[in-house]
């Protein structure tokens, strides 16, 4: 009995903060740490048409402040002065606290009147500062782009048998409950994650995935476990959703090695393809080369010159190729031609 009451302090000490429940004993959206200046985020997560909301302090049902859209705000007397409503859309209806003190711990409530589907809350748990735990250093990080979806593990063997799991983001000053499997193996998901979170709390509690994701989802997620005596902890993920992902050291080492050979098989192709072209261009050119018809060398036509006086003609030119193939290489030499006319004059041509 000894041992077993210190297992469970040991569990509980290693689940720190896992375990915020509302005053009523209902499990909270969202815990928060007491500040002087702090926010109490309400979203509704889809797009319809809201006639009014309202904040409300459980303990005694205390009305802080009731919004009827668009612009009608009405705070009570007292809050008036140390809260506001944020109206930056119409379904982002936030609480703010200028200044605080030790009587606004507690559990507070937020609810749309949404038509036609009905009310929509959200449990928020303001908590001493002391019983808040910071984030520590995460088993494992994951680095995605905006848009995807993100499986997380709890980094405990899948065959262990785990009678709860909760599932949490935590970030600056905040605890957002996103899923919670129980001992029925029954999910209970927070009012921020109802329709982004895909878990299987029968057979597969230590998963999730949460789906497309956004800048406003990074920050730390924990999951905490409770299973046989000596298989309970808590397992930390860091989440960094950016448009610039890096490669790891696996994938640089691919995408240079496939660099190289993408570039070596193109070198080579174009090396095949001038071979073949100088090949190619070689044989036209041989094949012109013998088909071409051998080549007629074609003198000039010689020109005539005649002098009407004494009825004179004169001859200046080459011998055709016929007649320069007859005759001697003695015989291209030019020479005097003498012609004998009725005059009785030797005329030189």
């Amino acid at each position: 009995m000894y041992c077993l009451a210190l297992i469970l302090i040991a569990a509980l000490q290693t689940c720190k903060g896992c375990l915020f429940v509302a005053e009523e004993g209902e499990t909270v959206d969202s815990t928060v740490k007491l500040t002087s200046n702090m926010t109490l985020k309400c979203v509704y997560p889809k797009i319809a048409t809201i006639t009014q909301m309202s904040w409300i302090k459980s303990k005694g049902k205390e009305t802080i402040a009731v919004f009827r859209l668009p612009h009608d705000l009405y705070i009570t007397n007292a809050y008036e002065g140390r809260v506001n409503v944020v109206n930056r859309t119409v379904n982002d209806k936030s609480l703010v606290f200028n200044r605080t003190t030790e009587a606004d711990i507690g559990l507070y409530v937020c609810s749309f009147q949404i038509f036609p589907y009905g009310v929509w809350e959200k449990k928020v748990q303001v908590v001493p500062s002391g019983n808040f735990t910071s984030p520590v250093s995460a088993g494992a990080h994951v680095i995605v782009e905006p848009g995807k979806n993100v499986t997380f593990r709890c980094g405990t063997d899948p065959v262990i048998a785990m009678k709860r799991v909760t599932w949490e983001r935590v970030h600056e000053g905040a605890v957002d409950t996103i899923v919670k499997c129980t001992q029925h193996s029954q999910s209970i998901h927070g009012s921020d994650y109802e329709e982004r979170v895909v878990i299987d709390c029968a057979t597969q509690a230590n998963t999730i995935v949460l789906w497309n994701v956004t800048t406003f989802d990074s920050g730390m997620f924990r999951c905490c476990y409770f299973g046989p005596p000596g298989e309970s902890g808590a397992h930390w993920t860091k989440l960094t959703v950016t448009v610039n992902v890096p490669l790891n050291y696996e994938q640089n080492i691919l995408a240079i090695a496939g660099g190289a050979g993408a570039g070596a098989i193109v070198l080579l192709l174009i090396l095949i393809l001038s071979m073949a072209a100088a090949v190619v261009h070689y044989k036209k050119k041989k094949r012109k080369r013998i088909m071409m018809p051998p080549k007629v060398f074609l003198t000039t036509r010689p020109q005539v010159r005649c002098f009407y006086e004494g009825y004179v003609c004169c001859f200046h030119g080459r011998m055709n190729v016929s007649e320069e193939e007859t005759t001697t290489a003695s015989a291209t030499k030019q020479e005097a031609i003498y012609i004998n006319y009725s005059s009785g004059q030797k005329m030189r041509v």
